[in-house]
């Protein structure tokens, strides 16, 4: 697009809200961790063990341009975490980690 930013929406299961992640950047990350089977739609019918830490906080820009600080965990710090994998170290990356 030419634009130098990174931009996610996430829909969390359930009626939950879409999460917007414009330029994420975990900043922290639980030293807990657990390993759990990945998919991803960019690898259709590829599936692997990844080790995701348990909680993890991240940084984004708001619509306004304020920098927000959310603590996700669990389900939710995994999903995002996978996204953020997508936008900072593309597909390929991926493709190595399922």
């Amino acid at each position: 697009m030419g634009i130098g930013r990174a931009a996610a929406v996430v829909q969390p299961p359930g009626d939950a809200p879409a999460i917007i992640l414009l330029d994420p950047r975990i900043t922290d990350r639980s030293e807990e961790t657990d390993e759990q089977y990945e998919g991803c739609l960019s690898f259709f019918d590829v599936r692997g063990l990844v080790p995701r830490s348990l909680k993890i906080t991240v940084e984004t820009t708001a619509l306004t341009g304020e920098t927000v600080t959310t603590e996700y965990a669990r389900g939710l710090a995994r999903l995002i975490h996978h996204e953020i994998d997508h936008l900072l170290s593309g597909a390929a990356a991926l493709a190595r980690s399922v």
